[in-house]
């Protein structure tokens, strides 16, 4: 739950903590960034606002693909092995 947090939430929506959100969907809208940058971006988010993340292996797996219609991106976070969860989103 803490790890979709820091992936979902935008930069600045948490008081006090203006750097806690990473903004993946507004991350994707930057087309210069690649995957690398982005799992690079998302490790260290985890790494610095997920306390039990330093208790656990934590991976990040980035990967974009074009579609017919948008090109689209798929994370999946795996935690000690195992596949916490994985999302699609579509970019424009």
């Amino acid at each position: 739950m803490e790890i979709e947090l820091c992936i979902f939430t935008e930069k600045w929506e948490v008081f006090g903590e203006p750097k806690l959100g990473l903004g993946l969907e507004s991350l994707l809208l930057e087309t210069i960034l690649s995957e690398n940058e982005i799992k690079r971006k998302l490790e260290t988010n985890i790494q610095r606002y997920c306390p039990y993340s330093r208790y656990y292996e934590v991976k990040v797996n980035v990967i974009f693909s074009e579609g017919e219609v948008y090109d689209y991106c798929v994370l999946d976070v795996v935690v000690d092995g195992k596949k916490a969860f994985s999302t699609v989103l579509q970019r424009n």
